[in-house]
């Protein structure tokens, strides 16, 4: 708690590290987890260079087949390339959350990807993706 630059920074260096190869070993979607930390690092705090190093990162791995691996559709739905209810239905064949949280009792797979999922949805809503990208897109024009 209250480290947060050096968070950014340990979470900066890891997608670095995996994108240039000094960091061989990733999760299963080629280390989309790295990204998807920076990515919410720099929305919660505001700092627009961490938020659109991630969302770069994010782009440049959402080219790969390794996407379709978790948490690659959770990338997906910060990148607006999916919906809530595409990556429900992808990931858990079913785009009923209550169905998905009967999923999540049994298979504990399943459970860290929903729980990760909802936090995401839940913490850096539509709105607050919306608000930086007009303030990004309203930054662009004033230059």
């Amino acid at each position: 708690m209250g480290h947060r630059s050096v968070a950014k920074e340990l979470y900066r260096l890891a997608a670095d590290g995996i994108r240039y190869g000094t960091i061989a070993y990733a999760d299963a979607s080629g280390g989309v987890g790295e990204g998807l930390l920076l990515w919410y690092a720099g929305i919660t705090t505001k700092d627009r260079n961490a938020t659109e190093h991630a969302l770069d990162y994010l782009t440049r791995l959402a080219k790969k087949p390794r996407i379709k691996s978790w948490p690659g559709p959770l990338a997906q739905f910060v990148l607006e390339r999916q919906s809530f209810n595409e990556v429900l239905r992808d990931s858990f064949k079913t785009d009923n959350l209550l169905e998905t949280a009967e999923q999540a009792k049994s298979e504990i797979l399943k459970r860290r990807a929903c729980s990760s999922l909802i936090c995401f949805r839940n913490e850096v809503s539509t709105t607050a993706r919306q608000k930086w990208l007009s303030s990004s897109f309203a930054a662009m024009c004033a230059t």
